[in-house]
């Protein structure tokens, strides 16, 4: 069980720099800061017809995350004692500098009791403390860093949840009360309602992945989405985050023109959040997969 805070930087070139240990050669000396509560405000209403105000949520404002970090040798990432100075510190110094971009997001990876979480960010700024004039040959030196992000949370570990075909006997779709007319599904198809878990802190968008053979309803209270009838072997991945909506299908085709009807809505905060997944004519290999990124709004 994890029983302290773990902090790592991973680049957009896929370069890990553990900022704890300093096992590469960069350690977090100065702490992180802007970790807490991002700044928000309240979305709400006031009506005339009565006292007080109707809460409709938050908007999250941008913040920027510091760290205070020293590139230099240790005996952790140079147990011989064989601390780089001169030209090895310096092609160390140009590797970590060049691992954050302005333009190209990284990851600050932060593992705690509770779990990771993870900032996805850009630089912003990078001042370097008190500058030797020869700090290749200290083999020091000391930066603050600033990190900006598009959405101004964590994301937690993925929460994966399927919903295999299964067979079952003929029943009405519409229920006891018959408000429509008569729409069985017969033995081959399934349809079902169930429950996931949002652990976050806020609502979070879906991806749903329908596998054929058959047709799919997938969706959160009343927002449905259609996916027509799809052969066995083929697959749509529904990505419904508004920063990077997207319909593919299994050779990662854009694949928006084989979609009849659609309307996404996020999954709410819950551990028993009521979804709807239904398969319609399936057959074996057809299911449905659910993938939820938990948002939050500290790192642990």
């Amino acid at each position: 069980m994890q029983t302290s805070i773990d902090v790592k930087w991973i680049s957009h070139l896929g370069v890990t720099w553990d900022l704890m240990r300093g096992t590469e050669g960069a350690t977090l000396t100065a702490g992180l800061e802007s970790l807490l509560l991002p700044t928000f405000t309240p979305k709400t209403t006031r009506t005339a017809r009565a006292a007080g105000r109707r809460f409709h949520g938050i908007d999250l404002e941008e913040f920027p995350v510091q760290l205070g970090v020293t590139v230099a040798d240790t005996w952790v990432s140079r147990p011989d004692g064989a601390f780089r100075r001169g030209a090895q510190w310096i092609g160390l110094d140009a590797a970590f500098r060049e691992s954050f971009s302005p333009t190209e997001p990284g990851t600050l990876e932060i593992t705690s009791p509770s779990g990771t979480r993870r900032y996805i960010g850009r630089l912003e700024d990078i001042e370097a403390e008190s500058m030797s004039p020869m700090p290749d040959v200290r083999g020091r030196q000391s930066y603050d860093i600033s990190l900006g992000a598009d959405m101004p949370l964590y994301f937690g570990d993925v929460v994966t949840q399927d919903f295999p075909f299964v067979e079952s006997t003929a029943e009405n779709y519409y229920g006891p009360t018959n408000l429509a007319p008569p729409f069985y599904i017969s033995a081959g198809n399934a349809a079902g309602n169930a429950q996931v878990l949002n652990p976050g802190h806020v609502e979070a968008w879906p991806t749903w992945i329908v596998d054929g053979p058959g047709q799919a309803i997938v969706g959160v209270g009343d927002h449905m989405t259609h996916v027509p009838a799809l052969g066995a072997g083929q697959r749509l991945v529904i990505v419904t985050d508004p920063h990077r909506t997207s319909v593919t299908d299994e050779g990662g085709n854009r694949a928006w023109d084989r979609m009849e009807l659609y309307d996404f809505a996020p999954i709410p905060v819950g551990d028993q959040v009521p979804i709807s997944v239904h398969i319609i004519g399936g057959g074996p290999g057809a299911n449905i997969r659910l993938e939820l990124v938990p948002l939050y709004l500290g790192p642990y």
